[in-house]
């Protein structure tokens, strides 16, 4: 009896606010309650019915903290970063792909979902009266060469990177059993032997995480304040070494 009236309230809610998200003209608001609300909430703030039993938890996007961006540390993502993701999914969490939903569905929930940036009722929304956020300077990346990996080791010691992911790049250091995202909830680093990497494995890709950090985790980034580009590419190189483990190269 009890299960029953369980499945009923949940149905009531979920039915009751995506007709209220449609009836306020918000395109979007139905793709978002049928694949997105489960896990990130039908307000997207990382509670949906499915979030107890995930890990990493889904994100809030009421908070404006996204993981994967193009953009300075600390600022909001661009569309297509979150286009990106809705598109590709996260590897290595439980975020899959919607590539088969059609380019506009999932544009109009990337905008559906800016409208969630809100962290308290009735305030303003984040997308809305932030700044404009801007995106980060790749250089082009330089060849792969033993000396590359090994400058990309030496700044990997150097900068604490195993503190997390371990000497051997395994996720195992002194500190991956303590670590805690913004929302208190216990948070592991990347095995890079894996070759899984949540904003995918290609070089741009692991430049970025390098350059820009990934918000509301331990993830720091390494921007112009900190390293020049010819380093980040040094640790994307170095990193890339670990997960496949080939030989260096001879020069």
């Amino acid at each position: 009896m009890m299960l029953k009236i369980g499945l009923l309230l949940f149905f009531f809610v979920f039915e009751t606010s995506m007709v209220g998200a449609i009836a306020a003209g918000l395109k979007g608001a139905a793709v978002y309650q049928k694949y997105c609300s489960i896990c990130h909430g039908a307000e997207g703030r990382g509670d949906g019915h499915a979030a107890f039993f995930m890990s990493p938890k889904p994100r809030d996007f009421s908070s404006g903290r996204f993981k994967l961006r193009y953009t300075l540390p600390g600022q909001l993502p661009l569309d297509n970063d979150l286009l990106a993701t809705v598109t590709k999914g996260m590897h290595g969490s439980l975020m899959p792909s919607f590539e088969s939903l059609s380019e506009q569905e999932r544009k109009e929930v990337v905008a559906y979902i800016k409208t969630l940036a809100v962290t308290e009722p009735g305030g303003k929304n984040i997308f809305t009266a932030g700044a404009k956020p801007k995106a980060i300077v790749i250089p082009p990346e330089p060849r792969v060469t033993r000396a590359s990996i090994a400058r990309g080791k030496e700044l990997y010691r150097d900068l604490g990177c195993g503190d997390c992911h371990g000497e051997q790049g395994k996720g195992d250091g002194p500190s991956a059993n303590d670590l805690k995202d913004q929302w208190g909830y216990n948070i592991k680093p990347t095995d890079f032997t894996r070759g899984i990497f949540k904003g995918g494995a290609e070089p741009r890709e692991l430049y970025k995480r390098t350059a820009t950090g990934m918000d509301g985790t331990p993830m720091p980034a390494y921007g112009d304040d900190l390293i020049p580009g010819k380093d980040r590419w040094a640790l994307v190189h170095y990193s890339q070494s670990l997960a496949t483990g080939l030989a260096a190269p001879s020069k």
